[in-house]
């Protein structure tokens, strides 16, 4: 406790180093465990990235627009299909679920420490991102906590507390580490915005004016967060809710105007994020290709498509039993004491408005389930909770609540190494095939793939490759409409992820037959 006095008596400052040394550990932990040969869910979300990055690179600002393009510009085949990807006039293909920021920071990053486009140095950056989220979550746990009566020690604890669900998590523990995507970079922005949020709040209950730096922060975020990812949306919704029925007396109060304004100011926020975004691809698509694409994606991944216990089980297999914890801390508060937790309305609000944007969950229940990085906004909601149902307990339950919180921590980081996400044995056998087939292949070549060709294949490959080739005479029409020199189609086993283990091939040199190759790849390991 000494020790804890010593840490807090700086204020937060003090706790930045704690968590910088828990940070490192949290690193420590999933190099230790890393195995590049592992095939996780969601991988093919960081190979799509890193496809996006390596096709930036390769075509110029006048091609690609800054708008996350797929196809390789040094592939002699161009114009093929690549899932729900819409082409420009000249058969480039750009992804259009999201907008570009999530892309163009990795481009960005990447670029500027000349690192190739690989999934260690992407999980480095996303290693970085981790570091900011936690350090904006603890501040904004501990800002929050500033308006109860609670010792300097009881906040410090709260807020390291914090810091540790959110660095040893399972769920945090990949989506900000082997496993990008959006939501890895929206966190920080969201977590950054709600902190402006509350701080303008504390202000006008404190009876001042909020500060220009604190507005202006406030309506950025509202602007930056859509702009990574649609969770953006419904959050600028939520803000902008409660700071109108904040100003509900505004007729009586003329102070309170400013609320209404900065809730206009918000959503203004995100109209231009959505402007800007069907703008910027719409200069290049056009805008009714891009229309009907996100029409197709949001009906995949609505709520009919996908399973409210799925969901449930993933929820426990992203954070174990820390949701029910946190859902339990006002039970617990209400058991003890008889009363409700005694909230400020800025703390209030922060739940309230942190809490909304899972509705997206819901909505689009099958993306929620099937992707684990739709769930760390939990963790924002999951955390105040637990530190307000620690800070308002007596005594006694106070620390069983901590030791009850703090095991949860530890079972996650524990369950982690367990490589719960493991989807195969191993990433994948090619190489066998490939140097069989190296001999013989022509650098004009047509590749193609049985299944689906996405990112990893792209990359393996170091060339665009067609999709969902079903057979050699599929390919041998789809080389001559093309005018293809060659065309090989790998044959092999998906092992997840649009990741293959290939067993052979097949090659057709126009105008000769066939010629099949048999392969066995290695074996694989026990």
């Amino acid at each position: 406790m000494h020790s804890l006095r010593l840490l807090v008596s700086r204020g937060y400052r003090g706790l930045v180093a704690p968590i910088v040394v828990l940070w490192i550990l949290s690193v420590l932990l999933r190099l230790q465990t890393y195995d590049p040969r592992e095939n996780v869910q969601d991988l093919d979300a960081t190979y799509h990235v890193l496809l996006t990055v390596q096709a930036l690179r390769e075509a110029p600002p006048s091609v690609h627009h800054y708008l996350p393009i797929v196809n390789l510009a040094r592939s002699p085949q161009q114009n093929l299909n690549f899932g729900s990807t819409v082409p420009d006039a000249r058969g480039n293909r750009f992804y259009t679920s999201f907008g570009s920021i999530g892309f163009l920071v990795p481009y960005a990053v990447l670029g500027a420490f000349h690192a190739d486009a690989n999934p260690q140095n992407l999980m480095a950056m996303n290693f970085a991102i981790h570091l900011l989220a936690t350090l904006l979550l603890a501040l904004l746990v501990y800002e929050a906590l500033g308006a109860s009566a609670i010792s300097p020690e009881l906040r410090g604890t709260a807020t390291l507390l914090t810091a540790c669900t959110y660095l040893f998590s399972i769920e945090t523990l990949f989506s900000h580490g082997l496993i990008y995507w959006h939501h890895s970079l929206f966190q920080p922005v969201w977590m950054l915005q709600l902190l402006f949020f509350l701080r303008v709040l504390r202000r006008w209950e404190g009876g001042e004016g909020a500060t220009r730096a604190q507005l202006a922060g406030l309506i950025v975020t509202s602007v930056l967060g859509p702009s990574i990812e649609w969770t953006g949306y419904i959050a600028n919704l939520a803000i902008a809710g409660w700071l109108w029925w904040y100003a509900r007396d505004s007729s009586a109060d003329p102070a309170r105007r400013t609320p209404r304004r900065l809730a206009i100011a918000v959503i203004a926020g995100a109209l231009l994020a959505g402007v800007t975004f069907l703008a910027h691809f719409a200069l290049t698509i056009g805008i009714r290709p891009l229309v009907l694409a996100l029409g197709k994606r949001a009906v995949a991944r609505d709520a009919a498509a996908g399973s409210l216990w799925g969901l449930v089980r993933g929820y426990y297999r992203s954070f174990l039993l820390l949701p029910l914890l946190a859902l339990a801390a006002p039970l617990c508060v209400r058991a003890q004491s008889r009363r409700w937790p005694d909230v400020p309305e800025p703390l209030l609000a922060l739940v309230v408005v942190a809490a909304i944007p899972l509705v997206e969950n819901l909505v689009l229940m099958q993306h929620a389930t099937e992707y684990t990085f739709d769930r760390p906004k939990a963790e924002i909601v999951l955390c105040v909770l637990l530190a307000i149902g620690l800070t308002q307990l007596r005594r006694g339950a106070q620390r069983a609540f901590a030791a009850a919180w703090i095991a949860l921590v530890a079972a996650n980081a524990i369950y982690h190494p367990g490589r719960t996400r493991d989807i195969s044995e191993t990433l994948a056998h090619d190489r066998a095939v490939l140097d069989a087939l190296q001999p013989v292949a022509r650098p004009c070549a047509l590749y193609a793939v049985t299944g689906y060709a996405r990112g990893w294949v792209y990359l393996t490959l170091h060339t665009n490759v067609a999709e969902r080739i079903a057979n050699p005479e599929m390919l041998m029409r789809l080389a001559r409409v093309r005018g293809s020199c060659q065309a090989i189609l790998l044959v092999g086993t998906s092992v997840g992820n649009e990741i293959y283990d290939w067993a052979g091939a097949v090659v057709f040199n126009p105008p000769d037959s066939l010629r099949e190759f048999e392969l066995q790849t290695r074996a694989r390991a026990p």
